[in-house]
Parts: structure tokens; C-alpha cells; sequence
């Protein structure tokens, strides 16, 4: 669990003009979801440009163009937008846009608060990063974007139309995660495995600064290297060298913000092989180098040699 409080936003101190959403487009200039932070309604983002991360519970998920991002209420996350990034965000009071018709159509098993609940564990735990395929990738950014132009204009009747663009966007979410064989098969596997994965992935977690490999792992947890990859690639929807990396550079990211340690003693102590690897990594990670890293987001209380 992330070990940082950060603050609450609260939707009767959020939602001004209308009393149930906002609809807005975020950029790399506008860092507002930065800093750690949890809220008590729901979010969904839609990477129109450029690349983005949604930091989640010391797990960090990557998105490009097309992709969408769901944080259910009450999750601690942060935002790191790549320059250039463009993205609408919908964020929404979840029993406020079922509110009028739950009783109607709970009857029908259409949507209901309690599926929408289970549906969020469910994606919270295994994939809440959604890759769609084209077809309905194209269908979530028309929805979206016909949302952002409701919610700006404001005509007449445009909150009863958000409510029906919601429902409609939360159905696309619940139908691919119940009905994509990628999906599907993540969670048969989920189950199945998720004993020997989760510990595997703890010990990944806990010894990352070491000389880790591939190999070793596979031989510490009695599994060939063919079918490790596969369970976990599946599951965490990495290769292991880019789980291990994205460990490694999210752990220089904190030190670099503690000014504790010079550049060239955390590449060391966080396992790469050259000062100038590491920078060519950080650089792609985050847009910018150590240097400029530890300038913008340093702890000025610190002390550093860089």
C-alpha cells in the first residue's frame, strides 16, 4: 500500500456546475492529479495524445493513445502526464448517475449499483488499464468527447444526457472486461495461479535492487522460463524485464525526490549497469533526465552531490 496520505477530494466540494459530474481535458500543463490523492466518486480517463501513468497502490499502469483508465472511489492514485499528453477525464458520483433508473433496470440485470461494485473489484484487481479494440475504442472516445461538449455548452436537458452517456460508457467497460477472451482468460489464469504469481511477484518486489534474472526466479519457484513468461505476462501484462525495470526506475524517482543520494549512487544501488543507461531509461520513462527530474520534483531540504 502506498505509505503517503495524500489529500481527499470530496464531491460536494468538486462537482460545481453540475451536481453529479465534471467532464474536462487534462494536460502535461495541467498537473492536477500529480500529487498522491483519493476522492469519493469515480474516474475515467481516455488518452486522446501522447502517453500517460496512473501510479495505484505501488503499482504503476502505462497508457497510450486509445487507452482508458477507471479509479473506483476511495483509491489512493497519482497521474504522470508525458509531454504532450492530452486526455478527457470524466469523473462522476457513481449512486447518483444509477440513482433514477436502478430499480428499473436492476430488474432487468442490466446495471445496477451492485454489478457496477463487482465489476470494480474485479477490474481494480487484475486490469484496470483497458485497451479496447478499434471498434469500441472508437465508440469510448465519440462518447467521451460528445460527454466534454455536453458538459461545456450546458443545453438544455445536458444532465440527463450525461447521466445516459455514463451508463452507456460503464457498460462498454463491464462488456469488455466480461466478454474479451484477453480478459477472460486473465481471469481463469488469475485464479488458478495466483498463489505461485503473487509470490513470485513479492519476492520480484522485494529484491529488485539485487542482480535479479529471469532465470533465477524460475528456478527459486520450480517453473519453466516459457510458461513464467506467459502466467506472467498475462497477468501483470509486462515481460519480467519490464516489470523489473519500471520497479527499479519508480524506486529513482523517489530517491531523486529525497536528494539523498547522488545520480550516479542510486543507478548503482538499484541494480543498472551504467549511469548513462539509467538516464537513457529515466528519459523514456518520464520525459526528462535525472537531473531535471530531481530539479522539478527535489526535496530542497535534502542534500545531494548532483
Amino acid at each position: 500500500m502506498c505509505s503517503v496520505a495524500g489529500r481527499v477530494l470530496k464531491k460536494e466540494n468538486y462537482f460545481h456546475k453540475c451536481g453529479f459530474c465534471k467532464v474536462f481535458t487534462a494536460s502535461d500543463r495541467m498537473q492536477s492529479g500529480y500529487a498522491w490523492h483519493s476522492h469519493d466518486f469515480m474516474q475515467i480517463w481516455y488518452v486522446l495524445r501522447g502517453r500517460c501513468e496512473n501510479y495505484v497502490e505501488e503499482r504503476v499502469y502505462c497508457l497510450d493513445v486509445g487507452d482508458s483508465f477507471l479509479v473506483p472511489p476511495n483509491m489512493e492514485h497519482k497521474t504522470l502526464l508525458h509531454p504532450g499528453t492530452s486526455v478527457i477525464c470524466c469523473d462522476f458520483a457513481l449512486e447518483e448517475v444509477l440513482r433514477q433508473t436502478e430499480q428499473r433496470e436492476s430488474a432487468c440485470g442490466e446495471l445496477d449499483l451492485m454489478s457496477v461494485l463487482y465489476f470494480l473489484q474485479g477490474s481494480k484487481v487484475r486490469l484496470p488499464c483497458f485497451r479496447f479494440q478499434q471498434q469500441s475504442r472508437r465508440r469510448v472516445e465519440r462518447i467521451m468527447s460528445e460527454m466534454l461538449e455536453e458538459y461545456e455548452q450546458g443545453a438544455l436537458y445536458y444532465q440527463e444526457v450525461l447521466r445516459i452517456k455514463i451508463r452507456e460508457l460503464l457498460l462498454l467497460f463491464m462488456r469488455e472486461f466480461a466478454t474479451s477472451p484477453g480478459y477472460m482468460e486473465a481471469d481463469m489464469v488469475y485464479e488458478k495461479y495466483k498463489a505461485l504469481m503473487s509470490e513470485a511477484i513479492s519476492y520480484i518486489d522485494g529484491h529488485y535492487c539485487e542482480s535479479l534474472t529471469l532465470g533465477e526466479v524460475c528456478k527459486r519457484f520450480a517453473i519453466s522460463k516459457t510458461y513464467f513468461c506467459s502466467l506472467f505476462k498475462l497477468i501483470t501484462r509486462q515481460t519480467f524485464t519490464e516489470y523489473l525495470t519500471e520497479l527499479r526506475l519508480r524506486a529513482s524517482m523517489k530517491l531523486l525526490e529525497e536528494r539523498s543520494h547522488s545520480i550516479s549512487e542510486i543507478s548503482e544501488q538499484l541494480g543498472f549497469s551504467s549511469v548513462s543507461y539509467f538516464s537513457k531509461l529515466f528519459k523514456g520513462y518520464t520525459g526528462c533526465l535525472p537531473k531535471e527530474y530531481r530539479k522539478k520534483h527535489g526535496n530542497m531540504e535534502g542534500t545531494s552531490r548532483d
